[in-house]
């Protein structure tokens, strides 16, 4: 993880048994995302998406629902940004590392 890492907190069930309510994505901006991998997509439009990585083209951006295993197809140019999850931490874990930090 490099310093520009940050943590999303997921605030509800979608991501099941991926990421519990309470959890925090780890996402790492710095590290190129791989084809079958977690995701943190932001639209163009504000909307944040958590999914996996099925393709990426220089048109294109295909991605699945965790659970729902849908599959959703992007142009690049509704992409903001896309950045890699590079761990899921337990609530109580990411308190504790808050904690530690002080």
């Amino acid at each position: 993880m490099s310093t520009q890492s940050f943590g999303l907190r997921v605030n509800c069930d979608d991501l099941y048994p991926y990421a519990k309510r309470g959890s925090v994505l780890l996402v790492d901006p710095d590290t190129d995302c791989t084809i079958g991998e977690c995701v943190v997509l932001t639209l163009t439009t504000g909307q944040t998406l958590v999914r996996e990585l099925v393709d990426h083209t220089v048109d294109s951006i295909t991605v699945t629902d965790i659970n729902r295993r849908s599959r959703q197809t992007f142009g690049v140019a509704e992409v903001g940004t896309m950045h890699p999850i590079g761990a899921v931490m337990a609530a109580a874990a990411w308190r504790s590392a808050e904690g530690s930090a002080a």
